[in-house]
C-alpha cells in the first residue's frame, strides 16, 4: 500500500521538460532575452545568448507564452512535445492602429476626444524648416498665419481659434511625451495634433492654445538603415495685387497736378519746368531690384538600427534659405541621437539628445517700405553701376532720401541661435499590470542678437553717426514627469489609467547694450561713443503638477475617459497660485453593436462627446509684483522709475471647452471626422494702460471673456492602393 501512493504521488508531481530555440522571422537570428510563461503562473524561463530555453511544464495541457519586446506574442500547447522551436514575428505598429498623446498611447478605436495624427510622409512634402507650415492644411481647425517674411521666421499656429489676449496663443509642443523641446522635422515620425479639453486637459494651464505632440524617430530594423535626402525649392515674394507704376505712368500722373481748376487745362510749361522730360530716361523696378527669387535647400542624413538589446537612431541636417528681400537669409544645423537601451522585458532606458544651432541675417522693416515708396525717377546706381547714397546724392525724388539697396548693405541685423536638449526616460514594468515611467529633460539655449547700422547708411535716425546695439541671452532648465501607469483587462472589460508628479523649473538672463557715433570699418559696441545703455535683468519660474487620468472601456463599445491635475506656479501670488484642470470624454462606436452587423459598408461609425478645463499662465514670473525701472540717475547714483503696478488678485485664465464629434467610416477607404465645439475663456490676462496720474503706467489684470465656437470636416481617403501605386488624398475645412 504504501508503495502504491509513493507512486501515484511521484506521478501527480511528474514534469516534462521542453527545450527549444526562439528566432526572429525578419532575419531568422537566435532571439535573447524572450520570456517563456507558462499561461496561468509565474513559472518561467529565458532565452540565453543562442536563443535556446528549457522549461519544465506540468502537463501536455500546459501553454507555453513567448513574449519578446517589438515582436508579437505567441501562445503553444504543449501536447506531449519536447522539442518547441519558435520564430517571432516582429510588432509592426502603424499609424493608424496608435496615436501617441504624450503622456500616454492609445489605440484610435479607444479615443474620446477631437484628435488628428499627422504621419511622417505627409509632413514633409513641402521644403521647409517649420513644422506649422507643414501642418497647413492638413489638419482642419488649425489656422497657419505668417506673420513675418523674414527667412527662419516661424508662423502663428492658431488651433480653433484666439482664446487669449495679451498671454501666448500658440499651442503647447510635447516633444517624445516631455513638455517642450527641439526637433528638426526631417527626425518627425509623426504628428498629433490634440485640439480639445478631453485630449488637452492633463496639460493644464499650459494647453489653452492646444496641444502638439511630436514623436521623433527610432530604429526598427534590425538592419542598419541608411537614408539621405536633399530637397529644393525657390520662393518668391507674395506682392499680392500691387502693381507698381512705371516712370511713364507715374509722369504721367504727375501732369495732373498742373491741370487748371477752373479751365481744366494742364500748364504743360511749369509741368515740365518742374518735372523734366530727363526723369524719363530712369525707369527702376524698387520691387524687382529689391526683392529677388530665393533658393531653398534641405539636405538631411540618417542611420538606424537595433539589435537585441540596443536600437538607436542619428540624424543630421542641414537647411539653408535665402530671404526674398536682399541680403537676407536663414541658416540651421540640427544634430539627434536617440538610443533605447533594454536591460531585460521589464526594464527600458532611453537617452535622447538634440543640437542644434542657427544663424538669420533679417531686413530693416523701413528699408521694405522704401521699396514700395520710391520713386522710379531715382536711379539705385551710380555711373559706374555701384550703389549710391541718396543722401548726398542731387535731385532725388524720393522721401526722404533714402536707398534701401544702399541701406541694406551698409546695416545688419542678425540672430546666432544654439540649443541642446537631452532627455533620460526610465521604464520599469513592476508587474503586468502596473508600469513606472520616468521621463526628464534638462534644456540649455543662448541667443545674440545684433543690430548695426553704418554711420554711411542712408537711415533716418543713424546716418552720419552710425548705431550698434548687441543682446545676449541665456535660458537654462528642466523637467521631471514621473507616474505610475496600470492596465487592468478581462474579456469585456479594460480599465488604465496613470497617476503621478510633474515638476518643472526654468532660468533665464540677458544683457543687452547700445550706442551711436560709431566709427566706420567697426561695428563692435564698444566702440560707440555717445548715447549708452545698457541693460540686463535675470528671471526665475517653477510649476510642480499632481496628474491623473482614468480610461474605462466596455466591450469595446463604450468608452469612458477621465483626468484631473492640479497645477502650482510661481507666475502668481502665493494665495492665486494653485489651479485645477479636470476633464470627461465618452464615445460610443456603434458599427460595434450587433445591430450593425449587416451593414458591411459602414466599417467605423461613432459618436463622441467632451469636456474640460485648460488655461494659461506662461506671462512671465513676477507679473503680479511692482516693478520699477532704472532708467535714470539721482545725486549721481541709479534711480528707478514707477512702472507696473501690483496685483495681488491677477490669477489663471482658464478655458472651459465643450465638444461633439461624430466619426464615419466606409468601405474601409473612406474616412469622416465630424467636430462641433464652443470654447469659453475666463479672466482673460491683459496689459493695461494706466493714467500716468498713479505714478505707474502698466498693469496685468483679469478683465473679460472670449468664445469661440466652430465646426469641423476632415475626410480622408484611400482611393488607390496597390504596391506600386498610393493615392490618399485629403480634405479639411474648419
Amino acid at each position: 500500500m504504501l508503495l502504491l501512493l509513493l507512486f501515484a504521488f511521484t506521478a501527480s508531481h511528474a514534469q516534462t521538460l521542453v527545450k527549444g530555440k526562439v528566432f526572429s522571422a525578419e532575419d531568422h537570428n537566435p532571439l535573447p532575452g524572450v520570456n517563456i510563461v507558462i499561461k496561468g503562473t509565474t513559472q518561467g524561463s529565458i532565452s540565453d545568448a543562442e536563443g535556446s530555453y528549457s522549461i519544465s511544464v506540468p502537463n501536455a495541457q500546459s501553454v507555453l507564452v513567448f513574449s519578446f519586446v517589438g515582436y508579437v506574442s505567441q501562445e503553444i500547447t504543449v501536447n506531449n512535445q519536447n522539442v518547441i522551436d519558435v520564430t517571432l514575428e516582429p510588432e509592426i505598429i502603424k499609424l493608424n492602429d496608435i496615436v501617441v498623446m504624450g503622456y500616454s498611447s492609445k489605440k484610435r478605436n479607444e479615443i474620446t476626444s477631437a484628435i488628428t495624427t499627422v504621419s511622417s510622409d505627409k509632413l514633409l512634402d513641402v521644403t521647409s524648416n517649420d513644422i506649422g507650415t507643414m501642418l497647413q492644411g492638413k489638419v482642419p481647425g488649425i489656422l497657419v498665419v505668417n506673420s513675418s517674411g523674414t527667412p527662419g521666421a516661424t508662423p502663428d499656429i492658431r488651433i480653433r481659434g484666439v482664446s487669449s489676449f495679451n498671454a501666448p496663443q500658440g499651442p503647447l509642443y510635447v516633444v517624445d511625451g516631455i513638455i517642450g523641446g527641439n526637433f528638426d522635422p526631417n527626425d518627425v515620425e509623426s504628428i498629433t495634433v490634440m485640439k480639445d479639453a478631453g485630449a488637452t486637459a492633463l496639460y493644464g494651464s499650459q494647453a489653452n492654445g492646444g496641444v502638439i505632440v511630436v514623436t521623433t524617430k527610432k530604429g526598427t530594423s534590425r538592419k542598419p538603415t541608411f537614408e539621405f535626402k536633399y530637397t529644393a525649392g525657390v520662393r518668391v515674394a507674395d506682392q499680392g495685387h500691387v502693381k507698381m507704376m512705371d516712370s511713364w505712368t507715374l509722369y504721367n500722373y504727375h501732369r495732373e497736378y498742373f491741370r487748371d481748376p477752373v479751365y481744366f487745362q494742364i500748364d504743360d510749361r511749369k509741368f515740365k519746368a518742374a518735372r523734366p522730360d530727363s526723369l524719363l530716361n530712369v525707369n527702376t523696378d524698387w520691387l524687382g531690384e529689391t526683392f529677388k527669387p530665393a533658393a531653398v535647400q534641405n539636405y538631411f542624413l540618417s542611420s538606424s538600427g537595433k539589435s537585441d538589446k540596443l536600437s538607436y537612431y542619428i540624424g543630421a541636417g542641414y537647411y539653408d534659405e535665402d530671404g526674398t528681400f536682399i541680403n537676407t537669409y536663414y541658416r540651421r544645423v540640427n544634430l539627434r541621437a536617440n538610443t533605447t537601451y533594454q536591460f531585460s522585458n521589464r526594464v527600458t532606458l532611453v537617452n535622447n539628445i538634440n543640437l542644434s544651432g542657427s544663424k538669420t541675417r533679417g531686413a530693416d522693416y523701413m528699408n521694405i517700405y522704401y521699396s514700395y515708396t520710391n520713386m522710379p525717377w531715382d536711379d539705385p546706381y551710380d555711373a559706374n553701376g555701384k550703389v549710391r547714397s541718396f543722401k548726398t546724392a542731387d535731385n532725388i525724388w524720393s522721401k526722404d532720401k533714402i536707398n534701401p539697396i544702399q541701406a541694406a548693405e551698409n546695416s545688419e541685423l542678425s540672430n546666432m541661435a544654439y540649443n541642446l536638449d537631452y532627455d533620460l526616460g526610465l521604464d520599469i514594468k513592476i508587474t503586468d499590470w502596473l508600469t513606472f515611467t520616468s521621463t526628464n529633460r534638462v534644456s540649455a539655449s543662448t541667443n545674440m542678437a545684433k543690430q548695426f547700422y553704418s554711420k554711411l547708411a542712408d537711415n533716418l535716425s543713424y546716418y552720419g553717426s552710425g548705431y550698434v546695439s548687441s543682446r545676449t541671452d541665456i535660458d537654462y532648465g528642466g523637467i521631471t514627469t514621473n507616474l505610475l501607469k496600470f492596465n487592468f483587462t478581462s474579456q469585456r472589460q479594460s480599465l488604465a489609467g496613470l497617476v503621478g508628479v510633474e515638476a518643472e523649473g526654468d532660468k533665464t538672463d540677458y544683457i543687452s547694450c547700445s550706442g551711436t557715433g560709431v566709427s566706420e570699418g567697426l561695428s563692435s559696441p564698444s566702440v560707440a561713443s555717445s548715447e549708452f545703455s545698457i541693460a540686463g535683468a535675470p528671471s526665475h519660474s517653477v510649476m510642480q503638477s499632481f496628474i491623473s487620468q482614468l480610461n474605462y472601456i466596455y466591450n469595446n463599445r463604450y468608452f469612458l475617459s477621465g483626468s484631473f491635475r492640479v497645477d502650482q506656479s510661481s507666475a502668481f501670488a502665493p494665495k492665486n497660485r494653485t489651479a485645477v484642470f479636470p476633464s470627461l470624454s465618452a464615445a460610443w462606436t456603434i458599427s460595434n453593436e450587433n445591430f450593425m452587423s449587416n451593414l458591411t459598408f459602414i466599417s467605423n461609425l461613432r459618436l463622441k462627446a467632451s469636456w474640460g478645463k485648460t488655461g494659461m499662465k506662461d506671462i512671465g514670473p513676477y507679473m503680479y509684483l511692482e516693478q520699477f525701472k532704472y532708467t535714470t540717475q539721482y545725486g549721481g547714483e541709479s534711480a528707478s522709475v514707477p512702472y507696473q503696478m501690483a496685483n495681488p488678485d491677477l490669477t489663471w485664465e482658464q478655458t472651459s471647452q465643450l465638444n461633439a464629434g461624430l466619426e464615419i467610416g466606409l468601405f474601409d477607404r473612406v474616412n469622416i471626422d465630424l467636430n462641433i465645439y464652443r470654447n469659453l475663456t475666463d479672466n482673460l490676462l491683459v496689459y493695461r494702460d494706466l493714467p500716468p496720474s498713479g505714478g505707474f503706467s502698466k498693469q496685468w489684470q483679469n478683465v473679460g471673456k472670449d468664445e469661440n465656437k466652430g465646426i469641423e470636416l476632415g475626410i480622408t481617403s484611400t482611393n488607390i492602393k496597390t504596391t506600386d501605386f498610393l493615392w490618399t488624398p485629403d480634405f479639411s475645412i474648419g
